[in-house]
């Protein structure tokens, strides 16, 4: 059973690997760093809280 805690280091891990492979794509599409970077974050915020949703979800409703 994974914890809130467990989940938000999943959450954290996965976000900073993602973060790092879509800046470097939408830089290399764009060839603007400040885009990107723009971009990337909003991305990686909405999806931050995402995933850490699902992942409490799938846990509470895997569990029963």
């Amino acid at each position: 059973m994974d914890t809130r805690k467990k989940s938000l280091y999943k959450t954290i891990s996965w976000r900073i690997q993602a973060f790092t492979i879509n800046y470097f794509i939408v830089w290399w599409i764009t060839g603007s760093s400040i885009f990107a970077i723009g971009l990337v974050s909003v991305f990686t915020i909405t999806s931050f809280v995402h995933y850490y949703l699902h992942e409490r979800l799938w846990e509470r409703y895997t569990e029963k």
